[in-house]
């Protein structure tokens, strides 16, 4: 009844199958089926915020595509990442489909008619959750300029981070710093196209997220003052 799936699991990297007797081990696929799914939802939400955050209409007196400087004649500040984006988030929308009601395996001469498929759902899971992982990280690139063009209008040469509060600032300054940016410096985070690689940031902050990153750590601060 402890077992973690139906069938055995092969971990390649240690040379080991695992035989488990669990012998309808769904509610592993059910499980990860609603984590897909949820997931897409997720993502599905942040893209809709993001489109709101880039639109003039909507962003109540932000630069188009949060540009950090209007001084160049071309300038499309986060429009190529918006457009990123928004292409993961109908992977996530498809992959969150769920897979524990499809396909019956009549093997065995039916002795195993049902097949829980707790192990394809969780491949799923694992794909789904490393695309959120970087969209959530295209999400905070976001979240930082906006949180930078916002402060510079409302007081400029004044420090961003101010304007947030005590939990969401941790946030702000350590994201910031993984990426090369000094919290304190009242310049937006993305100012001209050609001054950063936005997909190494992406990628740095992804690697962030994961258990045990460095954003997950600061989000324990050590005294109840920084929460």
């Amino acid at each position: 009844m402890n077992s973690s799936n139906d069938n055995p699991l092969i971990d390649p990297d240690e040379q080991k199958a695992y035989h488990c007797g669990n012998f309808l081990g769904q509610y592993v696929g059910l499980g990860m089926d609603h984590l897909r799914h949820a997931l897409g939802m997720m993502a599905k939400h942040m893209d809709t915020q993001i489109a709101l955050a880039v639109t003039p209409a909507f962003n109540h007196g932000l630069p188009p595509s949060l540009a950090g400087s209007e001084s160049e004649g071309v300038n499309m500040g986060l429009k190529g990442l918006q457009i990123c984006g928004n292409s993961i988030v109908p992977h996530l929308e498809h992959l969150s489909l769920p897979l524990v009601d499809r396909f019956p395996t009549h093997a065995e001469q039916f002795n195993q008619n049902i097949n829980s498929l707790g192990f394809g759902a969780a491949n799923l899971a694992r794909q789904s959750i490393d695309l959120f992982r970087h969209h959530l990280s295209i999400a905070l690139i976001f979240a930082i300029q906006t949180v930078d063009l916002r402060a510079a209008r409302m007081r400029p040469g004044t420090a961003c981070h101010q304007w947030l509060s005590p939990a969401t600032a941790v946030l702000y300054r350590k994201a910031k710093a993984m990426l090369g940016r000094e919290a304190e410096t009242p310049r937006p985070l993305v100012r001209h196209d050609h001054e950063q690689a936005l997909d190494i940031w992406v990628e740095t902050l992804a690697e962030g997220l994961q258990a045990g990153g460095a954003l997950r750590q600061m989000q324990n601060p050590s005294t109840p003052s920084e929460v």
